[in-house]
């Protein structure tokens, strides 16, 4: 509590931030290239760990225009492609929708379908919308669409994690091309909460009266949906009227796949050209394929096994520990990720401005952890099981929860393993039933601003607090971030992640490095810093 009090302090005493207008991105790990005119600036980010990306970020212009390929996704949509839930990923990965501001590959704060954006007042923000844009089925990109796609996601029963009418009153029109957001409280970060797939603005045509979505009537992006199969996989033509940069390829497919090693055997076979997230194991074989190229991109990402505060063993902080120093994280990461990640010191990899330099991780202190299990009253006469549960989509989490399991064995902590899609897994965990579910979750996904994450994952009404920690201070901490400028908001991200670790709310395990994969005749193919677009104007066919 005393920590808690030590933010709240730090919040109230940097003041009104109204003149202060603040509309700075984060760093990302990437060298931070100069930004245009109407995009907000960034700031440099300590150095970090180093990114291998192929050399054809520039492709040829000559590359065939004509040429397709097949891509392998792990999760497709499974919401009826709700533009409020994860499905949104699908249209802005894809190209099918673009939001008003783009993340571009250097991490910067880019014009998407907003030329330009502004500061008005401490409670409002203008957006001049571009002209000269076309929805898929031929209407008009306007401020009236862009205000009514706005309105649709932010009164939706479930509305997305990061933009909620908490956060945004209202999103008005004024005159024929902007946009005017009205927020309750100060808000610094209102252009990081739009980029996001599920800020991205579709045609009014696709908003059904029944709440539902046809996502055929599409965006204004530079691919055009023409053919799902459910569950299997979706095709895309190239828009002929895209507003920007045409695309190279004349089309592409994406199969969802959420078995790793299937999706591995598909590129060395060629019938994928580009996959994510390749398994550990099967690392050294694609390396070693001439016609074939491995990309390796630190991410804004932690691996951490989520423990429930509320419900179960797990609510006794004391348990939490002992849990947090039975788990060996060098070895985790050196042994069974074979150095591809790093251990984890918090939620935040140490290169990020926001992390805390003074925390530190767990050690590995197997006789600390069997001391706090016997102060909590387990033992040989009072033995202590636990449900740990992972997925499959992401197939190092399968790896680490084995290991995991013999770790917490051996200090006395039995477990019985899940290991599934992680659909079914979802809903017990965010329901509270559940004990330990090890996930994989990038901390600027919602917003390009960890406030997005913490106020999602530890705030007490946030809409993906697997958790389910619930504290009124932290939630207060938040909020007078909110209108903080850059520098005195990451000062309090730093302070709460420090919380999170002394309280042993979860269990952070290791600091991501994203591991993709594509044929070498696949140019122009990039990861990018949040994982928003897979396939863009630049990625073409050769040969």
């Amino acid at each position: 509590m005393a920590a808690l009090a030590a933010v709240a302090i730090l919040a109230a005493a940097c003041g009104d931030t109204t003149d202060a207008v603040d509309d700075t991105a984060p760093a990302t790990t990437a060298t931070t290239a100069a930004t245009t005119d109407t995009a907000p600036a960034t700031t440099a980010a300590p150095e970090a760990p180093a990114t291998t990306q192929a050399d054809d970020s520039a492709p040829d212009t000559t590359a065939a225009p004509a040429g397709t390929l097949v891509v392998t996704e792990t999760f497709g949509p499974n919401a009826g492609w709700g533009i409020e839930t994860d499905d949104a990923l699908i249209y802005t990965n894809y190209g099918i929708a673009e939001p008003l501001v783009v993340v571009d590959f250097d991490g910067n704060l880019v014009p998407g379908l907003a030329v330009s954006w502004e500061r008005r007042s401490e409670l409002e923000w203008v957006f001049e919308i571009r002209s000269g844009v076309t929805f898929h089925d031929g209407s008009d990109l306007t401020a009236t669409a862009v205000a009514d796609a706005l309105n649709y996601l932010l009164d939706s029963p479930t509305p997305p994690r990061g933009l909620t009418r908490d956060i945004v009153a209202s999103v008005t029109v004024e005159g024929d091309s902007t946009v005017l957001m009205t927020t309750n409280g100060p808000d610094a970060v209102l252009p990081q909460r739009l980029v996001s797939g599920n800020s991205a603005i579709l045609s009014p045509s696709a908003y059904r009266a029944d709440r539902t979505i046809d996502p055929f009537a599409g965006g204004t992006g530079p691919f055009i949906l023409v053919e799902e199969v459910p569950d299997q996989l979706i095709r895309l033509e190239a828009n002929p009227n895209y507003w920007g940069d045409p695309p190279k390829l004349a089309g592409f497919e994406v199969f969802f796949v959420p078995d790793g090693q299937v999706r591995s055997g598909m590129l060395r076979s060629g019938e994928a050209q580009i996959i994510a997230q390749v398994p550990i194991t099967d690392l050294p074989l694609l390396e070693g394929d001439p016609n074939l190229v491995v990309l390796k991109t630190p991410l804004p990402r932690t691996t951490s096994v989520y423990l429930n505060n509320v419900a179960g063993p797990t609510a006794d902080q004391t348990v939490r520990e002992a849990i947090n120093y039975a788990i060996d994280r060098e070895l985790i990461a050196a042994s069974v990720l074979e150095g591809s990640d790093d251990p984890a010191i918090g939620p935040f990899p140490f290169w990020e401005e926001w992390a805390d330099p003074t925390i530190r991780a767990f050690p590995y202190e197997p006789d600390t952890a069997r001391a706090l299990l016997a102060e909590a009253g387990y033992g040989d006469d009072n033995p202590l099981t636990l449900r740990l549960w992972t997925y499959i989509e992401r197939p190092q989490l399968a790896d680490i929860a084995v290991a995991m399991q013999a770790m917490l064995r051996d200090v006395g902590i039995d477990t019985e393993l899940t290991i599934s899609e992680y659909g079914p897994l979802e809903g017990s965990v965010l329901a509270g039933d559940f004990d330990l579910f090890i996930l994989s979750r990038s901390h600027l996904l919602d917003v390009y601003d960890p406030i997005g994450f913490l106020e999602a994952d530890y705030g007490c009404d946030g809409g993906y607090n697997l958790s389910h920690f619930c504290d009124a201070e932290f939630d207060a901490a938040l909020t007078a971030a909110r209108g903080l400028d850059t520098a005195e908001r990451y000062a309090v991200y730093g302070e709460l992640s420090g919380v999170l670790q002394d309280r042993a709310i979860s269990g952070f395990l290791t600091h991501q490095i994203a591991i993709d994969a594509h044929s070498s005749n696949v140019v122009g193919y990039r990861t990018h810093p949040m994982g928003h677009y897979v396939i863009t104007t630049d990625v073409a066919v050769t040969g």
